[in-house]
């Protein structure tokens, strides 16, 4: 006997249709989204961005610098085509830039 499954719903379709309305669970993102400015409002949905922002910038400044410095220091030059641009340099730069930071801050 064939049966054919193309009349059920995606199990995930389904679970958030039957989805309960209530605070305490939210059953996908979009519920969630939903959610949360009707009960703490519209601010409580970025209430944790500078903390966030604290400790993702300097981390990035860091990197794109070492980044750049190492790139040029191994012979990269940006728009240029010729035999002896290093081709590896952005690669090695990349992968040097991103250990430094991690040894250095201690974050993956």
């Amino acid at each position: 006997m064939h049966t054919s499954y193309a009349y059920k719903p995606h199990p995930a379709l389904s679970e958030y249709s039957n989805c309960k309305r209530n605070f305490t669970q939210f059953c996908a993102s979009q519920d969630a989204f939903l959610q949360i400015p009707q009960y703490e409002g519209i601010r409580s949905l970025w209430k944790g961005l500078p903390p966030t922002l604290l400790v993702a910038v300097p981390g990035t400044v860091i990197y794109y610098t070492s980044y750049d410095q190492l790139k040029v220091m191994l012979g990269f030059k940006e728009n240029y085509t010729g035999k002896d641009n290093n081709k590896w340099a952005p690669l090695v730069a990349g992968s040097a830039a991103r250990s430094m930071l991690v040894v250095h801050l201690g974050i993956v």
